[in-house]
């Protein structure tokens, strides 16, 4: 060190100074890249991906909501609703895929988007087989008021025909057997009006509670109508009375299996709205595990970046307080090698200028103070040798 120049020294000195700093302000900006990935992450991966999944899961709700309230109303207004939630839905997961597709670290968005992806044409096939089934079903209540319209006025047709028959019997005198059997046919007859219209009352009734167990329950009618019709069969002789009973068994056989359709659309219905709500649930459930997972991805992002400013902070502190002493230090060294010299050579002066000629100044070192004290004894010398 004392061998050294003192522009050497001096350079040294500052160059220890410049090298801490850029060791420093290396170590900072390294970790000021990683928060920098991150933000850029969070801003371009995992942010996006968590508004498309928020996007994605109320799109998939409104669309569960307006078909479920299609199917229970048969509104138009919730079809159309639903349709266009769908399409949103549809619309966000091809976005979700694109960004997938830019990210391959989404690797969770791209295994979610593949599931409602999937989910969604499942939903999409059931909520038109739903809409298909509405309609058929706005058929067979169609079909089912004709034919109990139809039925009931063959019947009571019927029923007014044999009570003409009955009075015209009644005035003629007839042999009571015929009046009894003429009276029986009547009270068959109102109990295939009275069965006809228990099954009517049931089947409203069953609509209007939406349960389908009350609509099976119109069976036990059918069935008794049917053998009141087969008792009246044989006891109808009469060519136009015969002609109005095949009405009423053609009508009520119409409107049984009308209601016979309408029980097996209903089920289907039923069915395609548990199918319907599964396909919805995949959908959902995929939106919310990608939504969930880049919640924690935030996190963490957000955590890793507080830790790295926290360490970049207490680097940059621990660094300058190293700095400061590593400077001090360097500074005191530097000023000791300079002043220390330079002082013995002020003393070494003061003395020959005193007349003190026999001194010696104790500096050896090869930088210019060095080189100044090789001069100021080699004048001694001289002096000493021009004073003998």
């Amino acid at each position: 060190m004392r061998n050294l120049k003192l522009g050497m020294k001096i350079g040294l000195g500052f160059g220890v100074l410049i090298l801490i700093t850029a060791v420093l302000g290396g170590m900072s900006m390294m970790n000021m890249l990683s928060v920098g990935k991150q933000a850029d992450r969070l801003a371009h991966e995992i942010a996006p991906e968590v508004t498309l999944a928020n996007t994605i899961e109320r799109a998939s709700l409104s669309a569960m909501l307006n078909m479920r309230s299609f199917a229970f109303s048969g509104e138009e207004s919730y079809w159309d609703a639903g349709v266009k939630a769908l399409a949103d839905v549809e619309r966000e997961l091809g976005k979700a895929k694109d960004l997938a597709q830019k990210y391959p670290d989404l690797v969770k968005l791209k295994q979610n988007v593949e599931k409602a992806l999937s989910a969604t044409a499942d939903y999409r096939k059931f909520s038109q087989q739903t809409y298909d089934l509405d309609k058929a079903i706005e058929e067979n209540r169609k079909s089912m008021d004709v034919a109990a319209q139809n039925f009931a006025k063959n019947t009571s047709d019927f029923i007014q025909s044999q009570q003409d028959a009955l009075l015209k019997e009644v005035d003629a005198k007839l042999d009571p057997a015929k009046l009894r059997e003429r009276i029986e046919k009547l009270d068959w007859a109102n109990s295939v009006l009275e069965q006809g219209n228990t099954i009517r009352i049931l089947n409203f009734k069953a609509q209007a509670m939406r349960d389908l167990k009350v609509l099976q329950g119109t069976q036990q009618h059918f069935e008794a109508a049917a053998g009141y019709l087969e008792k009246l069969r044989p006891v109808v002789r009469q060519e136009a009375n015969m002609r109005q009973l095949a009405e009423v068994k053609k009508s009520f056989e119409s409107y049984r299996e009308g209601i016979n359709a309408y029980t097996r659309n209903w089920q289907a219905q039923l069915e395609m709205g548990k199918k319907r709500n599964e396909a919805a649930t995949a959908l959902t459930a995929a939106a919310k595990d990608t939504a969930d997972v880049g919640i924690q991805q935030t996190e963490e992002a957000t955590s890793h970046a507080s830790v790295a400013l926290s360490s970049a902070s207490t680097m940059v502190a621990v660094g300058l307080v190293v700095s400061l002493i590593l400077g001090v230090i360097v500074a005191f060294l530097i000023t000791r090698g300079i002043t220390g010299p330079v002082n013995l050579g002020v003393e070494f002066a003061k003395r020959m200028a005193d007349g003190d000629m026999t001194q010696d100044l104790d500096v050896n070192q090869r930088d210019e103070i060095g080189q100044l004290a090789d001069a100021l004894r080699a004048m001694t010398n001289r002096l000493n040798e021009v004073m003998a």
